[in-house]
């Protein structure tokens, strides 16, 4: 009877295993890690195979810090080509369901998934966010240095061209913000068929180089909408065929996308322009991002690989890498409302956006640059004089900041920038042709002030410091810091460096419709209290009058204004908005009674 009951058995235990087959080629083709809404149930993971594969015994593991988590198939087939979808509990169109499916979102750093073979080889690795603090590694072992984008919500992260592997995430995937589960990947990603727009030349994607982005327009005059452009030159001696490129772009990730067609003359421009920019090559909608807060990108593919990228604006918080897959230290200049970013020469790339791109005034869409030429002499003799940040009632863009040359010849400041610093540095170039003279002032303003300023910038906001130093600083053409000033209370530590490096003192804050300013102009001890005092008259774009006795506005001493003058002072001359030597009310009325008094003494 025992006999007999183990022989009943043991074709049940057959029945239950499966043969490990770790001879089929499985990729991650395709995943939704944060779906709109709960993200509960409701994750996916395509796999795809170009030889097809049994999936039995295979694995998909992920995590956010490491591999912790796992789901090992008891079964399920790739046909060669095919997609097979492994889904949380709520994913009705999945083919395998695993209600424990919950995939990071890459909040502050990047996650991964991998797929395991039955025999325990790796098949596949995907790192997607921001760098790879958390040491993942690829199939190799090798540490990861190449990561697929951070997804937005009810965005996949998607392979730009189906099945196509090559161990460099951030080639190999893009963002898609139509997801496709089970099926081939959308051709605005970079897969699917040939464009219709296909001229039948062979693709020059094995020409790497061949095409560069040479200026761009992220913020036209006005309305965004319809007039932004990005023009591309060919810098060799023969046409390329645009079949396999595609412009990629984003404010914290690449997570839009335009696949192109058309060809490009040898040595020629193409335009690739919205609704009204005449005589595009190329149209297509576009919403570049204007750096408001941080820097921005736009890019090049071919065939999913990075052929050129430009990141301009400050900081790079995002960690955008360059062409070399390193996170980038060179970044463009943020252009102003009209302007465009321009190559300073065409077509010439060294892969450091600051070092080869200039904001262009006029730009010259489909033609050649004008870039301003770098020039830095006379740079020490250029300072932050005076500035007001907290205009009386709503700030309104009213702020402003004044410049002045002590040199004794014109400085140029075209490509230099004027920063504002609140938690971090953020800047506005100078328009192209803007001069400094010898021994003058220039004053640069927000839109919303109503007084007459040499530099008016859109937008231009300085922080009012009521809890933490805020700052100003001014940057030349090569990215030199050449002077700064930090204010901010007495009782805070200084957050920002300044350009002595660390700031070890603060300006005064200002109350409303006051300034800061620095007297004699210009004087310069890389200390800030010493330097800088308040004003309650300002003084923009003229010469500074001299503090109150006593003021260096640092901490609760005299301020102008407020006549807290020693007996020698009475009577003396002050300049305008300073001490007063006229009475005071009690000192008027102290004076008539001892007055009264010594005639009441003479009667008697």
């Amino acid at each position: 009877m025992n006999a007999m009951l183990l022989l009943l058995s043991a074709p049940t235990l057959a029945d239950t295993a499966c043969p490990c087959d770790a001879t089929g080629t499985v990729l991650i083709n395709e995943f939704l890690p944060d779906p709109g809404g709960s993200d509960g149930g409701n994750e996916w993971v395509e796999l795809t195979s170009s030889t097809g594969a049994s999936l039995c015994g295979w694995e998909v593991q992920w995590g956010t810090s490491s591999f912790n988590k796992s789901h090992e198939f008891d079964g399920g087939t790739i046909e060669a080509g095919g997609y097979f979808v492994f889904g949380g509990g709520d994913v009705t169109f999945a083919d395998v369901n695993g209600g424990d499916l919950a995939i990071g979102n890459a909040g502050s750093s990047s996650d991964a998934l991998r797929v395991v073979a039955c025999d325990g080889s790796v098949a596949d690795v995907v790192v997607y966010g921001s760098g790879n603090d958390d040491g993942w590694t690829d199939e190799a072992g090798a540490t990861v240095e190449s990561v697929a984008p951070k997804a937005g919500s009810d965005e996949s992260v998607s392979r730009a061209a189906d099945g196509v592997d090559t161990n460099l995430a951030g080639d190999d995937f893009c963002l898609e913000e139509s997801p496709t589960p089970g099926a081939a990947n959308n051709e605005d990603c970079g897969g699917g068929p040939p464009d219709s727009g296909d001229t039948g030349l062979p693709s020059d994607c094995l020409d790497p180089g061949a095409l560069k982005i040479n200026e761009l327009m992220p913020d036209p005059d006005g309305s965004d909408d319809g007039n932004e452009f990005i023009e591309l030159i060919n810098v060799t001696g023969a046409d390329v065929d645009l079949d396999g490129w595609e412009l990629q772009y984003g404010t914290s990730s690449f997570s839009k996308s335009i696949a192109l067609a058309g060809t490009v003359a040898a040595g020629g421009f193409f335009v690739v322009g919205d609704a009204n920019v005449q005589g595009a090559d190329f149209p297509a909608t576009l919403s570049l991002g204007n750096a408001g807060s941080s820097s921005d990108a736009v890019r090049l593919t071919c065939e999913g690989s990075a052929e050129d990228t430009v990141i301009y604006g400050s900081p790079n918080s995002d960690e955008w890498v360059n062409d070399t897959n390193a996170v980038a230290d060179s970044l463009a200049s943020k252009p102003g409302g009209g302007e465009s970013l321009h190559r300073i020469v065409d077509g010439v790339d060294t892969d450091r956006s600051g070092d080869d791109f200039c904001v262009q005034l006029a730009p010259t869409v489909g033609g050649a640059s004008e870039c301003p030429i770098c020039v830095i002499d006379g740079r020490d003799d250029v300072k932050l004089n005076e500035l007001l940040s907290n205009p009386e009632g709503t700030d309104g863009n009213r702020e402003w900041v004044e410049l002045v040359n002590l040199g004794t010849a014109a400085v140029s400041l075209d490509a230099w920038t004027i920063e504002v610093g609140k938690s971090s540095w953020g800047g506005d170039t100078f328009p192209t042709g803007t001069v400094i003279e010898a021994g003058g002032h220039l004053l640069i303003a927000g839109q919303g002030y109503d007084g007459a300023a040499d530099v008016v910038i859109d937008g231009f906001d300085l922080g009012n410091a009521s809890t933490s130093d805020d700052g100003v600083r001014l940057v030349d053409c090569e990215g030199a810091v050449v002077d700064t000033v930090l204010y901010g209370p007495d009782d805070v530590t200084p957050e920002l460096e300044d350009d002595a490096g660390s700031a070890g003192s603060l300006a005064p804050v200002q109350d409303d419709d006051e300034s800061i300013g620095r007297y004699p102009d210009g004087a310069d001890s890389d200390d800030h209290a010493v330097d800088w005092s308040v004003y309650s008259t300002p003084t923009p774009g003229e010469a500074n009058s001299e503090p109150a006795s006593g003021d260096t506005g640092s901490t609760g001493g005299e301020r102008p204004g407020g006549c807290n003058c020693g007996e020698d002072d009475v009577g003396g001359e002050r300049p305008e908005g300073q001490c007063s030597a006229a009475p005071s009310p009690t000192t008027a009325a102290f004076g008539v009674f001892a007055l009264a008094m010594f005639f009441v003494r003479r009667r008697r």
